[in-house]
């Protein structure tokens, strides 16, 4: 049915921003009301939502993906979804998910039971938008190819730019925090001995 809509008509314009306007209303909605994020976990869920959405549209349109958009080098559609998120979502909000992403990390250290996949998508997040700041990526097969690195996170961290992203909006915050909380740890158990 896609190939048909795509190939039988001079719509490809047309399709590709549609798509854009589907994903960019999508994702205004998942926007929380009052501007400020609150729950990591629901967060999360929004981004892999966000996610299945987006590989769904590509397959869906990959007929208008090997044909318009390559012709006009025009963003892929995983990497436009990835720069919608970027838009609409990360640059206001990245802050706040640092500061849940760090608060569920200090709640699992001191024992609480916390679910660290939601973590690990934090982390995921942060490499992609890495994707999006250097988005000088000329095509579908190496686009395909470095979002593949990045979910096997083998060779993502051979990749300069995309380390920095993470680098300067996470790793350095969450070091940090890590001496901090180490440094208060020992601090405590070393006043805990010297009272004994």
């Amino acid at each position: 049915i896609s190939y048909k809509m795509v190939n039988s008509s001079n719509f490809h314009e047309e399709f590709y921003e549609r798509i854009r306007a589907f994903e960019s209303e999508y994702l205004k909605k998942s926007i929380p009301s009052d501007g400020k994020l609150t729950s990591l976990k629901n967060f999360v869920i929004q981004w892999r939502c966000y996610t299945i959405l987006t590989r769904w549209i590509s397959k869906l349109f990959f007929h208008l993906e090997k044909s318009f958009i390559h012709m006009r080098e025009l963003s892929p559609l995983p990497l436009m979804a990835l720069e919608l998120f970027y838009e609409l979502i990360y640059k206001d909000f990245h802050k706040d998910l640092l500061e849940l992403a760090l608060q569920y990390i200090k709640n699992d250290r001191n024992g609480m039971d916390v679910e660290m996949d939601y973590i690990k998508d934090v982390t995921q997040i942060y490499l992609l938008m890495g994707v999006v700041q250097v988005a000088d990526i000329p095509n579908q097969t190496e686009m395909e190819s470095l979002l593949s690195s990045l979910k096997k996170h083998e060779s993502a961290f051979n990749i300069q730019s995309i380390d920095n992203a993470y680098i300067n909006d996470f790793e350095i915050h969450y070091l940090t925090a890590t001496r901090e909380y180490y440094q208060n740890w020992s601090a405590m158990t070393l006043f805990d001995l010297k009272g004994v």
